[in-house]
């Protein structure tokens, strides 16, 4: 069944702790799935070529409205200087603020870019790019 984007939020572990808390002023999130293609083509492959699925990798883009007070966003920057992985959230949370729906991981920061135009809303836009396998939710 269809539902709304905004079900969906960015959460990260600040520091030291195990809460996902959502960054404050998300405004959208992509979440990009994809695996390298190896060929697998031999000469009895004819005129198609045959391949299969190798390394996956995950990626995060989301943007916020800068907030340089935010415990979360100044976190992702703090983590993005000290070459530091963060732990990730994406989708719903359930009762007591556990994952219910969606995928956690562990990332690095690959960049984070301020918007400051005149006359709008500063925003800030991060990618952020998984270390290792998601844990996908709901678990079998």
């Amino acid at each position: 069944m269809a539902e709304l984007g905004n079900t969906r939020r960015v959460y990260i572990v600040a520091g030291s702790g195990s809460t996902y808390t959502a960054l404050k002023g998300e405004q959208t999130n992509s979440v990009n799935r994809s695996a390298e293609s190896i060929d697998i083509s031999d000469k009895d492959s004819g005129d198609w070529g045959s391949t299969m699925s190798g390394k996956k990798s995950l990626t995060l883009d989301v943007t916020v409205y800068a907030d340089n007070t935010d415990a979360q966003q100044k976190a992702l920057l703090d983590a993005f200087y000290k070459d530091q992985t963060v732990k990730v959230f994406v989708g719903k949370l359930g009762d007591g603020g556990t994952p219910s729906e969606g995928e956690a991981f562990d990332a690095v920061i690959t960049s984070i870019s301020d918007t400051n135009d005149n006359g709008a809303v500063a925003t800030r836009a991060m990618s952020l790019a998984s270390k290792g396998a998601p844990t996908v939710y709901p678990q079998a």
